[in-house]
């Protein structure tokens, strides 16, 4: 080829060199099983940078070559595969990634040659397991941050070449692999890194098919018992407990029929497997497409094998929730889901039903794959607003908060725009507002109860406890306990009703849903940590006096005196307990102490501590401000200010609403200035 057809055949583009770490060994061991992997993997890796336009142009054994438009885009996609890679149920092993951008030479065929691909291919040399190594030419050309993780390197010597080449190490998550801390950081980098995929994933349609909604029904096959000392009924129980756990007037139900029904329709099957493991109960659930063979979702869950009368229960709400989730999804869209589509939904579902919520971001990367494969799926996109609204929620700073909560936002405004009655993404779009934003959340729910029912309940739950936030406290009762008719199998869902009753004043009924809450906790932590909400909110003076109970010993003993002087009527116990409460540190003085301080009298001191931990930016809502015991509180002079700090004026005034306090015969001040 000639000077002049080099020249135009040569182009700068960023080059990414991926390498599988310990591919050899493994082929050493099992060669075809490794080489079923590689193809696993290439799939896996196609899936992944498609929406930063990326390419394999070169591939042999364990390495690929890839090419991208762009510095920010190769970024952006090294970060996604790295958290891919680390992902606890990814397809991707363990990789290691050098990224240069440079000059390189066109083939034909597509195949790229030249110094740029060379470089990358040394830097990934040059990498450690689950980081990238990347040229100064890379970092220079995108806008970095404090949470963009480059590494200075210093300069190196590359192999066989005569230059050295400043390089930084992108590593997401530290030289050790990933705790629970790790995990958080993983996502939270992941979704950093996956923001453009909003910006190139969608293809605007002109003309938009309408989603036809469709019954979807899940065939209960048995599980099968693979310990002789396990109760001869467990198989029977189960069956009736997942039977009980569908059974609702909803898109989502389940059949006891033997085989699947003849037809081309979805048919799926819920099945798995129960072992006793030492003190652990371990069970296999699997979802299979029963048309296909293929298994679209499959999870491992330990229950405490001293509590095995709950494990039925916990299947049918651990499994549930995830199938629900995702076969509802799935009905929204106007032609069955490809399986591989369908399985990364539902691992977004997994991740977003998740109780401990700072696993939720586990859901951000799957529902990117989805969209990325079905960018007309409207439901799709409301699992990558999902995803995002996790990853806000657990962020470790106000800056990666208010970019994850944008890119939520985008994400779901693309899910309306394909379909304007999609309820979950209307009610996730709410939650990803500023939290004192009461006048767009009040919008969006109203605008999502008034669409398509979600199985689940979420408008009705989340709508129910921003109205609880603003004083409208009788309506959100109305809203959750629909919210829990419709799905009570989730924690937070009778959870939620509960703390709305006690602000109502009602704890004996509020104990019945704490109660409700606890029995469907996932583990000893999560149900001690319901128990001391009942107990500090309820109150229940046994139980919070029980040393079992992991409270600080002074906190213990401060809300004991304080409830025991309530119960005494003494002025002078009521002196002792409210400096016992003020003697707190501060990260003791919660919305149980400023509650309990109003009751004693000392509603000065309640309005400070009220009004300290209502603006705090991690604090969930103010609802606390509405319990009955906080009535004087409401009249404290500075109290308006701090209504108007939070919000609530001007939600008031705009939406013409009051909180109920207003309807008192002796309202609040404050009440005159709506």
């Amino acid at each position: 080829m000639s000077s002049a057809g080099l020249a135009n055949n040569r182009r700068l583009s960023t080059i990414l060199a991926l390498d599988v770490v310990g591919y050899s060994r493994a082929a050493e061991r099992d060669d075809e099983t490794a080489a079923m992997a590689v193809r696993q993997l290439r799939s896996a890796i196609v899936d992944v940078i498609a929406p930063f336009d990326g390419r394999i142009f070169s591939s042999a054994g364990d390495g690929f070559m890839l090419e991208f438009p762009s510095a920010a885009s190769g970024v952006q996609a090294a970060m996604a595969l790295l958290a891919e890679a680390n992902a606890g149920a990814s397809q991707l092993p363990t990789v290691r990634i050098g990224m240069h951008l440079g000059d390189v030479i066109v083939e034909s065929n597509g195949d790229l040659l030249g110094h740029g691909v060379n470089v990358a291919a040394r830097l990934q040399a040059l990498a450690d397991p689950g980081t990238a190594m990347v040229s100064e030419t890379v970092r220079s050309q995108v806008h970095t941050s404090a949470d963009l993780p480059f590494v200075p390197r210093g300069r190196v010597q590359l192999d066989k070449m005569s230059e050295r080449l400043e390089v930084f190490s992108l590593d997401p998550f530290g030289k050790g692999r990933l705790g629970k801390l790790g995990r958080r950081r993983l996502f939270r980098v992941a979704a950093l890194a996956a923001g453009l995929v909003l910006a190139t994933a969608v293809v605007w349609w002109a003309l938009r098919p309408h989603a036809v909604t469709h019954a979807m029904m899940v065939r209960l096959a048995k599980f099968e018992i693979l310990s002789a000392d396990l109760p001869a009924n467990l198989q029977d129980t189960v069956a009736a407990e997942i039977t009980a756990a569908f059974n609702v007037d909803g898109v989502v139900g389940v059949s006891s029929a033997p085989a699947a029904a003849p037809g081309a329709s979805p048919s799926y099957a819920l099945t798995g497997s129960i072992q006793r493991n030492g003190g652990t109960i371990r069970v296999i659930t699997h979802l299979v497409n029963e048309r296909s063979g293929a298994t679209l979702w499959s999870a491992t869950f330990n229950y405490e094998a001293n509590n095995i009368a709950r494990v039925p229960r916990h299947i049918a709400v651990d499994a549930g929730n995830v199938i629900r989730c995702g076969l509802f999804g799935a009905s929204t869209y106007d032609r069955p889901l490809p399986d591989a589509v369908f399985r990364d939904y539902l691992q977004f579902c997994q991740g977003h039903w998740d109780p401990h919520v700072e696993e939720g971001g586990r859901s951000l990367v799957p529902a990117q794959r989805v969209v990325a494969a079905l960018p007309d799926f409207s439901w799709g996109w409301a699992a990558v607003a999902g995803g995002y609204w996790k990853v806000a929620a657990n962020a470790e700073n106000e800056t990666i908060t208010e970019e994850a909560r944008a890119n939520g936002r985008q994400a779901a405004d693309r899910a309306i725009a394909l379909d304007p009655r999609n309820s979950e993404a209307l009610y996730i779009k709410a939650m990803l507002l500023a939290p004192h934003d009461w006048i767009g959340r009040d919008a969006l729910f109203r605008r999502a109860v008034a669409a398509r029912r979600l199985d689940c309940g979420c408008e009705y739950h989340q709508y129910g406890w921003m109205l609880l936030n603003v004083g409208r406290t009788g309506e959100a009762l109305e809203q959750l306990h629909r919210a829990n008719d419709m799905l009570a199998l989730y924690v937070y869902t009778p959870e939620s009703l509960a703390e709305a009753l006690v602000v109502a004043g009602r704890p004996a009924e509020a104990h019945t849903y704490f109660d409700a809450a606890i029995d469907l906790a996932p583990d000893t932590e999560f149900s001690q940590w319901l128990t001391m909400r009942m107990v500090t909110r309820t109150p229940d003076i046994t139980l919070l006096a029980d040393p079992a109970l992991p409270l600080p010993d002074d906190r213990r003993a401060a809300l004991l005196r304080g409830y025991r002087a309530l119960a005494s009527r003494r002025s002078e116990d009521r002196v002792q307990a409210v400096r016992a409460l003020l003697a707190l540190d501060q990260q003791k003085q919660d919305d149980a102490v400023a509650v309990l301080l109003a009751a004693l009298g000392a509603s000065h001191e309640a309005f400070q501590i009220a009004a300290r931990i209502a603006t705090t930016t991690n604090y969930p809502g103010p609802s606390f401000l509405w319990d009955r015991n906080m009535r004087e509180v409401l009249a404290e002079p500075g109290f308006p200010a701090l209504a108007e700090r939070l919000g609530l004026l001007e939600y008031w005034r705009t939406t013409g609403s009051r909180p109920d306090v207003c309807s008192d015969n002796a309202p609040p001040p404050f009440c005159q200035m709506i």
